[in-house]
């Protein structure tokens, strides 16, 4: 009996321990799963982002193609060509034009063109080491070519999600165009790069997207890249919430704030103010993940004091338009230039809560931190690039241009308003001069040794 007792013991004892056991097998099939979901994949493409090179680019299009695109620039349709990188070559790609710059001086005019190369428009398997989309752009208002780069850089330095980025000279139909700033497109592959699946709403904003709500509004100004919520609906809840604030305390339920914190403080740091900051409220994307929105940095190529005031009077003296245009004073507690506060409510609502705007600060004191061997890492990719600029025969920008660009001493105020765009960008302060000096002044805000200045932008030219 004591026999049969132990061996009916030892047969539970078995089966609550093989019970046990399946048990945690399961448990590590599903956790090895989800963890594998929520892996962020590290693509072969980065590590050719990762080296200061320039890279070599060349585009074969049809010449009737290359016509029709450049007669139909603003209709930006893609049509197909063959691309090669660095001698890989990828068959079957696409070109379409970006945008289209005039470019004028005293003995010609020209147009400038930046690109967007799709790998896969036509063959989905058609990716660069994985990447299926690069955005070129012209530099043709940055004469450092570098503004994009090293706000990009910035930006992940601080946690921040930002395109790769990196130089190419491009070629066209074996004809060299120029060197170009090149980067990853916020698409598919920058999606699962940074969040790990293209599974949520990817929605660009176009100009005059300002976040302002409105009741029964469409909102217009946004674009679903891709995604399922055509009808914006997530997309107006949170434009509800931002417009709800700082009354409602629930916002980071719907939205990531140390996102749209990271945004707000490199802007403000570097003067990108062809972004919500600015007066056109553009150049950003919301990625809503699970439920979230993740705010996107945006083609920052007009970083560094290089944004133009959208008009300019008639009458106006220079006086009255340096100051209207001077981005160096800009208080941190009002960051936005020629605009108003309200017309910029996430900016507006979320530096009035304290613990947001404390954050805003810290984020502030990190970019600070980075930009202290800015010197040191504008001549790293000087070294890289001027190379290039020096043995192309119709360089966009003059080696001597090139140089004052960097050079931390190097100041130069606009002389001739008429210059509307490409002169003035020439005549501004390196963006070294600019940005120690923006640093100076950010740092005397933050440490309360002196009062935080009026912001003279405000409104600017919409008055």
């Amino acid at each position: 009996m004591r026999l049969l007792k132990a061996n009916i013991k030892f047969l539970k004892t078995k089966k609550i321990l093989s019970l046990l056991l399946f048990l945690g097998i399961i448990f590590l099939i599903v956790y090895r799963i989800l963890y594998t979901q929520n892996l962020k994949t590290i693509p072969e493409y980065e590590n050719i982002f990762s080296e200061l090179k320039v890279l070599d680019l060349k585009i074969k299009i049809s010449e009737p193609d290359y016509q029709e695109m450049i007669l139909n620039s603003a209709q930006k349709n893609f049509k197909p060509a063959d691309v090669e990188v660095n001698k890989d070559i990828f068959k079957n790609s696409a070109v379409k034009i970006k945008s289209v710059s005039t470019v004028k001086n005293y003995t010609e005019e020209k147009n400038i063109y930046s690109f967007i190369i799709s790998f896969n428009k036509y063959q989905k398997e058609n990716l660069f080491h994985g990447l299926d989309s690069l955005t070129l752009n012209s530099c043709v208002a940055d004469i450092s070519y570098m503004r994009e780069f090293l706000a990009n850089e910035a930006m992940r330095k601080i946690g921040g999600k930002a395109p790769l980025t990196t130089f190419a000279n491009l070629y066209i139909n074996d004809e060299y165009i120029g060197l170009y700033s090149c980067s990853e497109t916020i698409s598919t592959s920058f999606l699962n790069r940074n969040f790990g699946n293209t599974n949520g709403n990817l929605f660009k904003a176009n100009n005059d997207a300002n976040l302002i709500y409105k009741k029964d509004f469409h909102y217009p100004y946004v674009t679903l890249e891709s995604g399922s919520d055509e009808l914006l609906l997530s997309y107006k809840n949170l434009i509800e919430s931002i417009d709800n604030l700082p009354v409602e305390d629930n916002i980071e339920s719907i939205l990531d704030v140390g996102s749209v914190l990271q945004y707000i403080a490199l802007n403000t740091l570097i003067s990108n103010y062809y972004s919500y900051n600015g007066p056109l409220a553009s150049n950003y994307y919301f990625y809503e993940k699970d439920g979230i929105f993740h705010m996107l940095l945006s083609e920052p190529y007009l970083a560094f004091d290089a944004y133009m005031p959208r008009t300019i009077r008639s009458n106006e003296s220079l006086t009255e338009f340096l100051k209207k245009s001077n981005t160096e004073n800009i208080p941190i507690d009002t960051p936005i230039f020629q605009t108003q506060m309200l017309d910029r409510p996430l900016i507006d609502n979320l530096l009035k809560i304290p613990k947001y705007r404390e954050k805003y600060y810290s984020y502030l004191n990190e970019l600070i931190k980075y930009f202290e061997n800015f010197e040191k890492r504008t001549s790293e990719i000087s070294k890289v690039l001027l190379p290039h600029i020096e043995k192309s025969e119709k360089p966009l920008h003059s080696k001597d241009l090139f140089e004052n660009s960097i050079n931390p001493k190097y100041e130069k105020a606009p002389t001739n308003l008429r210059n509307y765009y490409y002169n003035y960008s020439v005549s501004k302060k390196s963006i070294v001069n600019f940005i120690n000096k923006r640093i100076e002044n950010v740092k005397k805000q933050l440490s309360g040794d002196s009062p935080k200045p009026k912001n003279e932008t405000i409104g600017g030219y919409l008055n």
